[in-house]
């Protein structure tokens, strides 16, 4: 499982429970961290931001950590991208889905693996499943 909490002086910060343990995820040199997706091997899929609400100079970028919450995080920009780019689901594969900013101006989801990234069309709604 992976949410957000907020600590005492209101800063948020994203964390994963395995096992019973909680693991603090502050991705560096991100003012925010949310996580959205978890596979079942732990590796955990996301956005940073640096201010809410999100809006186009919010900044956002995607990460995924596939090494779990204590792993090396991995960025994913997608090149061109109009106010930045959310990772949304990782499956067990490690194929990340999320979406970005066109700039023609529609929002366009797609998915990658291993730095190739493929579109499957404007559709406006969140990736379900992989």
């Amino acid at each position: 499982m992976v949410g957000v909490y907020a600590d005492q002086a209101g800063r948020f910060h994203a964390y994963s429970l395995h096992a019973g343990r909680y693991t603090t995820i502050d991705v560096p040199g991100a003012p925010i961290t949310l996580p959205y997706g978890v596979n079942s091997r732990g590796q955990i899929a996301g956005v940073t931001l640096a201010n809410l609400p999100l809006t186009l100079d919010s900044d956002a970028h995607g990460f995924a950590l596939r090494a779990g919450a204590s792993g090396p995080v991995t960025r994913v920009d997608v090149p061109g991208a109009v106010g930045g780019t959310a990772v949304l689901d990782i499956n067990n594969h490690g194929t990340i889905a999320g979406i970005y900013g066109n700039p023609n101006p529609t929002t366009v989801q797609g998915a990658a693996d291993d730095g190739q990234y493929s579109r499957s069309g404007t559709n406006r709604t969140r990736p379900t499943s992989l």
